[in-house]
């Protein structure tokens, strides 16, 4: 898992996938206060967590889920890839992974930087996955000078 404060910032800043949590044992979350939790129990829609460690980032509004790898894995599976037909059932994984593979070695990212891949920008699986899944699924891209995801046109 990444934990380091790039990816906790991807996060924060991709409300999208934020709206989609619906916490589960085995989740990480960072709290209001900074504080790295595992969700441990969710009982009646009560939320147990665990302390992992104190202050691993600066406060934030809200609680931000750090998605695991094969969270972001199914979110980048739904869509349409480019060679599927409307009829054609979900991607499966072979069709994924080269996909997948395509967008970490492509060239063009970002405009601003049309010389580097997803795979020089990004320091980590989560921070690809999530990348990927911002792109296909919503037509974003990190900007790491506005530590945001911002549509480039």
């Amino acid at each position: 898992m990444d934990f380091t404060p790039k990816n906790i910032k991807m996060c924060e800043k991709a409300e999208e996938i934020q709206k989609l949590w619906r916490p589960q044992v085995g989740d990480f979350f960072i709290s209001p206060w900074g504080d790295l939790l595992l969700v441990i129990d969710t009982k009646l829609d009560i939320l147990e967590w665990q302390l992992v460690k104190e202050k691993i980032y600066s406060d934030s509004p809200f609680d931000i889920w750090i998605p695991h790898q094969d969270q972001l894995q199914q979110m980048g599976m739904p869509y349409k890839c480019s060679n599927s037909t409307p009829y054609a059932p979900k991607p499966d994984l072979a069709t994924f992974l080269k996909e997948f593979y395509n967008f970490c070695f492509e060239y063009g990212y970002s405009r601003k930087y049309p010389k580097r891949t997803p795979v020089v920008i990004f320091d980590s699986i989560e921070q690809l996955l999530l990348a990927f899944v911002m792109l296909k699924e919503y037509g974003k891209i990190w900007d790491d000078e506005k530590q945001e995801w911002i549509h480039e046109d």
